[in-house]
């Protein structure tokens, strides 16, 4: 569990309506290892989740990017009210629902600083490899 995540549980999630919206983790969206990936793209969507989820070019954008193995696509959704509210209050940034990593991670010169710390193989994080087939947001990183 990411540091970020244990920290939304903690001091945002219980303050808000729908926290669901925010935690990931939904059924046959397998989440990819940004570390082993050579380009990482956030797809931000500008409306909630439940209006994002339901908009079709997204998913199709979403699924044709994680089918690359040398991409890891993760999604963002605007928060609602309430949620902006308390993210602005406790300073958390904006986030992926995948691997709970603040938008300002996909910044190139942040990943390539990133990548050399990250330890073990991706199993042990408990990643699946990016690739193949699934089912369903944009600020991309190119590594050089």
């Amino acid at each position: 569990m990411s540091e970020l995540l244990e920290r939304l549980e903690r001091e945002v999630l219980p303050l808000v309506a729908r926290p669901s919206r925010y935690t990931g983790g939904e059924k046959n969206v397998p989440v990819c290892d940004p570390a082993g990936a050579d380009l990482s793209f956030l797809l931000a969507f500008p409306d909630v989740y439940e209006i994002g989820m339901s908009h079709l070019g997204i998913r199709i954008l979403y699924d044709i990017l994680n089918r690359r193995p040398d991409i890891a696509a993760e999604r963002t959704f605007a928060p609602w009210t309430d949620m902006e509210a308390q993210m602005r209050e406790k300073g958390v940034p904006l986030f992926s629902i995948e691997n709970h990593r603040a938008a300002r991670e996909f910044d190139p010169e942040y990943k390539q600083q990133t990548r050399s710390a990250a330890t073990g193989p991706a199993q042990e994080r408990g990643y699946q490899a990016c690739g193949g087939e699934r089912s369903v947001p944009t600020v991309g990183v190119r590594d050089s």
